[in-house]
């Protein structure tokens, strides 16, 4: 919105208002995922025809396709949103372009500090977190060796909790990650 002095009489003042108008979404293509996927994130983005085309809309577009990700185990996707004119007037298209990056994946885990348990045993304990194992298709065990941040913390309080009911009252956990 631009306000413009026209004119000046007395105490009187006539303004002219100049207002740009915010274009408004007409269609979204979503690439770098699945068909399934796109329809998904496009849903849940809430991208739907008609709605008003702003920065905002952008960010947090682009915010909730990275942390979508991020809770997957991929700590390294990059989106991008490009925005090009529609034909019909105040339109504007959507191109939003995934690159997911490889997942983070657990190499090891290294326990120090513990004489109760065996590394194996406070491993066996971690349901959520393993370490990624040559061996393990082989064996047809397909949990994965994804670092999830969230299933790691849980891990790390249920080992907390075993140590509490054999009596170590000031068990903690002290992680680098």
């Amino acid at each position: 919105i631009n306000f413009y002095t026209e004119e000046i009489k007395g105490d009187t003042i006539f303004l002219r208002l100049h207002l740009n108008e915010l274009p408004k979404l007409s269609e979204v293509k979503v690439e770098g995922v699945k068909k399934s996927k796109a329809e998904g994130i496009i849903k849940d983005a809430g991208l739907t025809k008609g709605k008003i085309v702003n920065e905002n809309l952008m960010t947090t577009t682009k915010n909730y396709i990275e942390n979508k990700y991020r809770k997957e185990g991929y700590y390294k996707t990059k989106a991008t949103i490009i925005t090009k004119a529609d034909t019909i007037d105040n339109q504007v298209n959507i191109l939003v372009n995934i690159d997911k990056g490889s997942k983070t994946r657990i190499r090891s885990i290294k326990f120090e500090g513990n004489s109760v348990f065996s590394d194996a045993k406070l491993r066996r304990m971690m349901k959520k977190t393993k370490v990624r194992n040559p061996l393990r298709m082989l064996r047809l065990d397909l949990r994965a060796s994804k670092y999830i941040k969230d299933e790691y913390k849980n891990d790390l309080v249920t080992i907390v909790e075993k140590y509490k009911e054999l009596g170590y009252r000031d068990a903690r956990i002290v992680s680098d990650s």
